[in-house]
């Protein structure tokens, strides 16, 4: 097998995170995608769980859901049966009984979501998906976000005044006739 050499530190792209997804979605471990992409696998996992995003559980997520007897707990008059079988009454706000319930498998596997597992559309649990379009979209934002945080942080004045004294400079570098820097201040000559 050919040997992949990693890359020093890149982005990973929306190439990489349609590839992670489909490779996820397929059972691919963590390390074997690294492997393909040439990226670190610690930098693939932590693109999938920073990433990733939570379905609302698909149907009664109680634990006490076998054994529960209790009716009417959400007060719509579905008396008529019992509570783990309404949609609006297993639900923690409704029932002083509800415990949450969780997949036991995605606690235990590695990468922690739910792409490729063959429960995935029948499981009544909180589902974590890592989604390869969604990924790029919230990852374009954070960056977009870093660098508004990076600006904002100055005053306008003060970023104003960062400019000014950048030109400044620029101009004192290149001595165009007709400016000039006297005290601070452009004036004309």
């Amino acid at each position: 097998m050919k040997e992949i050499k990693k890359q020093a530190y890149q982005r990973i792209d929306v190439n990489d995170r349609a590839y992670i997804q489909q490779a996820l979605n397929n059972k691919m471990p963590v390390n074997k995608i690294a492997e393909q992409l040439g990226k670190n696998p610690s930098s693939i996992k932590r693109e999938i769980e920073r990433n990733r995003e939570i379905e609302p559980p698909s149907g009664n997520d109680c634990l006490n859901k076998k054994s529960c007897k209790e009716r009417n707990a959400c007060k719509k008059m579905c008396n008529q049966k019992l509570c783990k079988f309404c949609d609006d009454c297993y639900k923690d706000d409704q029932c002083q009984n509800y415990i949450k319930g969780f997949c036991e498998t995605l606690i235990d596997r590695s990468p922690h979501v739910c792409n490729g597992c063959k429960s995935r559309y029948t499981c009544p649990y909180e589902k974590y998906v890592y989604k390869g379009g969604v990924a790029n979209k919230k990852a374009t934002q954070k960056q977009k976000d870093k660098i508004r945080q990076f600006y904002c942080k100055f005053p306008l004045s003060t970023l104003m005044q960062r400019i000014v004294a950048l030109e400044m400079k620029i101009y004192a570098g290149t001595k165009k006739p007709g400016i000039s820097c006297f005290a601070g201040r452009f004036t004309n000559q």
